[in-house]
């Protein structure tokens, strides 16, 4: 029935939540027993809301240290620290601190998914699983959206930290299927006390505001090549 809860785990295998990162990019990939993986963005893509300029997702500075901040309990009995994937609600508001922001996804959006984030090789990648009282419905939900991180500084003038995702229709750094193979650099703009969110469709004065605090300060454009996997 569509109320019915998933069969995920309550205390889930702690290798789901280290599982290696596949040789390229990867949609987000949801098993039968509730085992979740992929990237939440590419390194070299561009962002979609803002066609003629390349804004590519940030680098953790701190290793996730603010998206991980949770410490799930797994089947060995060990903890795992970890973030959470949120349905149900809209992106916090751009001007919002990263604690605004990160209480926004916990407290107005239903948390689904715990998972952990690590910058990979091929982008920021997240392993982890449902939660076990996620319902059908809600699975089916987590499904069909894809994941939009938001990013914040967590210091004025410093580097931007991934302190949620949230599941949306249009996210602003795309993973299609089949994957695309991507030849680009890892740089990330730094140095303004702005906000990102990946969400693809901008039409806010303020959003084009912070985006524009984001200058690329790079020397040249990373190309994106159209080899498909």
């Amino acid at each position: 029935m569509p109320g019915e809860a998933s069969a995920a785990p309550v205390a889930p295998p702690r290798e789901w939540f280290f599982v290696e990162e596949l040789n390229r990019p990867t949609a987000w990939t949801i098993t039968d027993e509730g085992q979740v993986f992929g990237h939440v963005a590419a390194w070299g893509s561009c962002h979609t809301g803002r066609p003629g300029e390349c804004f590519q997702p940030p680098h953790s500075p701190s290793g996730y240290a603010y998206f991980n901040s949770t410490a799930i309990p797994c089947k060995d009995g060990k903890t795992v620290e970890c973030g959470q994937l949120t349905i149900g609600t809209d992106h916090a508001p751009i001007a919002s601190s990263w604690r605004e922001a990160k209480a926004h996804y916990e407290n107005t959006g239903r948390c689904v998914a715990d998972v952990r984030a690590v910058d990979g090789e091929h982008g920021i990648w997240v392993a982890g699983a449902l939660r076990p009282n996620v319902t059908d419905a809600q699975r089916r939900e987590l499904c069909g959206s894809k994941p939009s991180g938001h990013w914040c500084s967590i210091t004025p003038g410093g580097p931007l930290e991934m302190v949620g995702v949230l599941e949306v229709n249009i996210p602003g750094y795309p993973v299609p299927r089949p994957q695309l193979a991507l030849a680009a650099s890892a740089a990330h703009p730094e140095g303004e006390p702005v906000a990102l969110i990946a969400a693809g469709v901008v039409d806010d004065a303020a959003y084009e505001r912070h985006l524009d605090a984001l200058s690329l300060r790079l020397e040249g454009r990373d190309a994106l090549a159209a080899a498909i996997g």
